[in-house]
């Protein structure tokens, strides 16, 4: 592309100066930085809090800081019983969840504790994928001889 000066665009980038300022037209001197969120308008309300689900969910590859398990769990938990008793060549007579972390990624990963026996545990990684394909969790990796005040950390 050539410029009113005849020279072309290259040489005006190699010597390190503006296009704006070669072409003759007048250089901004600051930009102005424009608020386009939904809430920049003056006659909308902003909110004091965001949502509770914004406010509770993790970032997305973090964990979720550790809490009591829920029933949602414990089902989560009993789904994938079988698929660790295969892999341990094991039967578990006790299998609670008690603790757990969650890590949002293609669906939910879940990082959960399971009391196995009296003093036993086990620390379990469920994939609960997203649906239609995944809709049957799926047991990832687990950690055996594991006890009660092990942290629940990755794995």
């Amino acid at each position: 592309m050539e410029e009113a000066g005849g020279r072309d665009d290259w040489a005006v980038y190699k010597e390190g100066r503006n296009f704006t300022e070669v072409r003759g037209r007048p250089e901004k001197t600051q930009r102005q930085s424009v608020d386009y969120s939904p809430l920049s308008h003056p006659k909308q309300e902003r909110l004091c809090e965001p949502p509770v689900m914004l406010k509770k969910s993790p970032a997305t590859g973090g964990l979720s800081p550790p809490e009591p398990a829920t029933q949602e769990v414990q089902d989560i938990t009993n789904q994938v019983k079988l698929q660790l008793e295969v892999r341990v060549n094991r039967k578990y007579d006790i299998f609670r969840a008690i603790l757990y972390r969650t890590q949002i990624v293609a669906g939910v990963m879940y990082f959960i504790k399971v009391q196995v026996a009296d003093t036993e545990y086990v620390h379990l990684k469920v994939l609960l994928g997203l649906p239609p394909e995944n809709v049957c969790p799926a047991l990832v990796n687990f950690q055996t001889g594991k006890t009660r005040d092990d942290p629940l950390d990755y794995f």
